[in-house]
């Protein structure tokens, strides 16, 4: 539903680790071996990797529209960077992990 997190997709009797103690963007494994951080990362990572697929769809759609166009290649060509940008940094935080 619009307006919803999509952090219900954890799993059933998951919460998130949150306690005044921790560092922010330090967290624990969860009992699957996935922390919350490596999670976050994963699910960003796929859904900009949807959201490419759709742009190329929606170039598609654009083609009589140049201004369109340029508009979409350009948030292609960030939401590539960005894709690059997370994939380096998740290798990092999953080597840091180990």
């Amino acid at each position: 539903m619009r307006g919803q997190s999509t952090r219900g997709t954890r799993g059933m009797n998951e919460q998130r680790n949150v306690s005044g103690g921790q560092r922010r963007g330090m967290s624990k494994p969860q009992p699957f071996g996935v922390d919350n951080l490596t999670y976050d990362l994963v699910t960003i990572l796929h859904e900009k990797s949807k959201g490419l697929e759709a742009l190329g769809e929606y170039m598609r759609d654009a083609e009589q529209n140049e201004d369109v166009k340029d508009l979409i290649q350009r948030i292609q060509e960030q939401d590539r960077k960005q894709v690059r940008e997370l994939r380096d940094c998740l290798a990092e935080v999953m080597r840091d992990a180990k």
